[in-house]
């Protein structure tokens, strides 16, 4: 701060020595301002020339001019003034004591300029020592703070996984303790079951036997109505009968008449010509196919196909997959049935060589029951089957054909669901379910029964 002031002293210094500059050169300059102007040029080699009077010679003075910066404006008026003349030895030597003393002035301030500034300097090296030092700190800070908060992140991971496993323990205590309540209550359940069923069975037999005496008499009185409507029914059935009887004689006997000359007709195309020999390969009677897509299932099935006429055949399908496995604890079992017919597009003449060929559409119908059983639960009833589908017949050879067909079916079910504790199994209400027919898709081998043809 010393230095600072000192610097801007010395700026103030200068600014006011040139404004009285300006304001001497605006005046007209005395003689005695020209002496001091010359004295102040000369300030470099300190040597001053002191004009000559003409009543006596003056041996010449040497003035030394204090630096202008660093005097206040008072002493530097009193330094420029023009100096007096003086003469002979004593002036001299005031002269030289003069020169000393500013000799000595400019030294002392030389000394305190050059102590204000290595002062400065010690304050500037202490002030960036001081911010090193800060810097230093700073930095220590900051990796204290990098430190601690690794191992704060550290210690949350360990308490993160420590609560985790804490919370894996306690669910797996949840659950041991689930299990056993509901073994427990499974088996209260049972209890209570057999209990209620003693009742129950009491009560319904009460119920049934009222049922059956209300069901009685409600027959007796159900039938005598019947019996009333039937005669009327009958009445009504005879003379409607009577109706259908003349219409079906007539529509058979026009239908007799046209497959007779539709047979005459075909019989004429497909007789062979003089000398020909009939077709030896024989006469399709039915077919016997299996679905080898259930075969690898272990359903055993097996299907008959009859022709009907040249474009319609009639089947009929049963299935039986009954096996189980795992001393019972894994079963399928299931039994349906299934009749239906297929429209060929591509007719025939019962020649094995053309029947059952190209493509062709199917209907079908079915029934059936099924037990399906995985570990200790499973799935019985009976279920309707319903299918409507297309495909293609392969000829393989003269009595051999491959069948590829698809479908959209469904399957609805009065399933009941049970699951089987120890000895005894435990059903469930049931409930219709409605679900796509799994035999819809088929890939078949047919194989045509014949009956030889005559030469």
């Amino acid at each position: 701060m010393a230095a600072l002031s000192a610097i801007f002293f010395s700026l103030s210094v200068s600014a006011q020595t040139i404004d009285e500059k300006k304001q001497d050169k605006t005046k007209p300059a005395t003689e005695e301002q020209k002496v001091n102007d010359s004295n102040r040029k000369g300030s470099d080699d300190a040597t001053v020339i002191i004009p000559q009077t003409q009543e006596k010679p003056v041996a010449p003075v040497r003035y030394e001019v204090q630096d202008a910066i660093a005097l206040p404006p008072a002493a530097r008026q009193e330094q420029t003034a023009t100096p007096p003349v003086v003469t002979g030895q004593e002036d001299t030597q005031k002269q030289q004591q003069l020169d000393e003393q500013k000799r000595l002035e400019n030294q002392r301030k030389a000394e305190e300029q050059k102590k204000l500034e290595e002062q400065r300097k010690a304050e500037e090296q202490k002030r960036l020592e001081e911010l090193k030092r800060q810097e230093e700190e700073r930095q220590k800070l900051e990796e204290q703070k990098k430190l601690e908060e690794q191992k704060r992140l550290e210690e949350q991971k360990r308490l993160e996984e420590q609560r985790k496993a804490e919370e894996q323990k306690r669910l797996e205590e949840l659950k041991r303790q689930e299990e056993e309540r509901q073994k427990l209550e499974e088996q209260k359940r049972l209890e209570e079951l057999e209990k209620i069923d003693k009742e129950k069975a009491k009560a319904e037999r009460e119920r049934l036997r009222k049922e059956e005496e209300e069901r009685k008499r409600a027959e007796k009185e159900a039938q005598k109505a019947q019996k009333e409507r039937e005669r009327q029914e009958a009445q009504q059935a005879r003379k409607e009968q009577k109706e259908a009887e003349q219409a079906r004689k007539q529509a058979e006997e026009q239908a007799r008449k046209q497959a007779e000359e539709e047979a005459r007709k075909q019989a004429e195309a497909s007789a062979p010509a003089p000398g020909e020999a009939v077709d030896s390969t024989g006469l399709a009677l039915f077919g016997i196919s299996t679905n080898v897509l259930m075969d690898a299932f272990t359903a055993v099935n097996l299907g008959v196909e009859v022709p009907i006429g040249h474009r319609w055949s009639a089947r009929a399908e049963v299935a039986s997959p009954w096996w189980t496995v795992g001393g019972g604890t894994h079963a399928l079992k299931a039994q349906n049935a299934n009749i239906g017919a297929r429209y060929y597009f591509e007719p025939w003449t019962y020649r094995s060589s053309d029947i059952y060929r190209g493509w062709f559409a199917s209907l079908s119908f079915g029934a059936g029951y099924y037990d399906v059983r995985w570990n200790s639960y499973g799935r019985e009833g009976r279920c309707l089957l319903g299918n409507i589908g297309a495909g293609y017949s392969f000829p393989v050879s003269n009595w051999w054909r491959l069948d590829l067909s698809a479908g959209i079916g469904v399957m609805v079910s009065d399933a009941k669901l049970y699951q089987t504790i120890g000895s005894s199994t435990v059903f469930q209400d049931p409930a219709t379910i409605i679900l796509p027919d799994p035999t819809a898709f088929k890939v078949s081998f047919v194989y045509l029964f014949h009956a030889r043809a005559k030469r």
